[in-house]
C-alpha cells in the first residue's frame, strides 16, 4: 500500500489506476481478503450496510463480495464513485451503478458530493451512492 499523502489518499499498488508519484513513497504491506472470505470466516450472515471508500478498488471490493451480493445478504451498499471521466481515481459511478443493478442493488440515494477540487472547476469529482438490495425493497 502506497502510504502517500493523508490516510484518505492511500492505495493499493499495483490494483489502483493511480501510481506514486515518486519511487520515494512510504509503503506497507497489508493483508488482503476478499469480502466473501471475511464475511465466512466471521461467521457473518448478513451485513446490514456496506462502506467501501479504497480510492479505486470499490468494483474488486465488490466482486470479493459476489456470494453475498448474490445472496442478498447485503442490504445497503455505499460506494465512492466518480462522476466525469477526467477523474481517474474512482471507478465511474456507470461501472458500478451497472455491476450492482445486474445483481439486484438498485439505486437509492447519492450523498457526499464532491467538486472537480484538483482543477476548481464547478462540476462533480466524485460522489458516495447507496444502493439497496431488492429483498429490502421488497420488505418495505
Amino acid at each position: 500500500m502506497a502510504l502517500q499523502g493523508n490516510s484518505d489518499r492511500f492505495f493499493l499498488i499495483g490494483q489502483s489506476k493511480e501510481s506514486p508519484a515518486n519511487e520515494d513513497v512510504l509503503t506497507e504491506n497489508v493483508d488482503i481478503v476478499t469480502l466473501d472470505e471475511f464475511c465466512f470466516a466471521r461467521e457473518m450472515e448478513k451485513v446490514n450496510y456496506l462502506k467501501i471508500d479504497t480510492e479505486g478498488g470499490d468494483l474488486e471490493v465488490l466482486r470479493g463480495g459476489e456470494n453475498m451480493l448474490k445472496e442478498q445478504r447485503m442490504d445497503f451498499v455505499e460506494v465512492e464513485a466518480g462522476m466525469n471521466a477526467g477523474n481517474k481515481r474512482h471507478v465511474s459511478f456507470e461501472a458500478l451503478k451497472d455491476y450492482l443493478e445486474s445483481r439486484s442493488y438498485l439505486l437509492f440515494g447519492i450523498y457526499r458530493q464532491v467538486n472537480e477540487w484538483p482543477t476548481k472547476k464547478p462540476h462533480l469529482r466524485r460522489t458516495n451512492p447507496v444502493f439497496v438490495s431488492r429483498h429490502m425493497i421488497g420488505r418495505a
